[in-house]
Formats: structure tokens, C-alpha cells, sequence
């Protein structure tokens, strides 16, 4: 992240990092696999659209 932001000059960069409460690390239980997929995909909407909005204000996102 760091390199593509600051060296390559990608202005909207990110790394994931997934749920944990310092018990799995990685390698999550069956049971958090859907819970996790479910907030990183609202987590990945909203910076999406809080980006559109940066850079087409007035604009609707769909």
C-alpha cells in the first residue's frame, strides 16, 4: 500500500485486513467466513462510493 501510494503515484489505495481477535489469525473458523465476507464487502462499498463522491460530486452512485 504504501508503495502504490506513495511511489507509484496511485492516489486510492488499501489493504484488507480481516476480522480477528488474535485467536485465528488468517485462517478464520467456518463459522466467521460469511460474517467476514458480509462487512468487508460493505466496508469496500463504502470507500467506493465515498470516492465516486470525491470525484464526481452531484453525481449519483449506484
Amino acid at each position: 500500500m504504501d508503495f502504490a501510494h506513495g511511489t507509484a503515484g496511485i492516489p486510492y489505495s488499501y489493504a484488507l485486513e480481516l476480522r480477528d481477535r488474535g485467536n485465528y489469525g488468517f485462517i478464520l473458523p467456518k463459522e466467521q467466513i460469511h460474517p467476514t465476507a458480509q462487512e468487508t464487502f460493505l466496508g469496500i462499498r463504502a470507500m467506493t462510493e465515498a470516492i465516486f463522491h470525491k470525484l464526481y460530486p452531484g453525481k449519483k452512485f449506484v
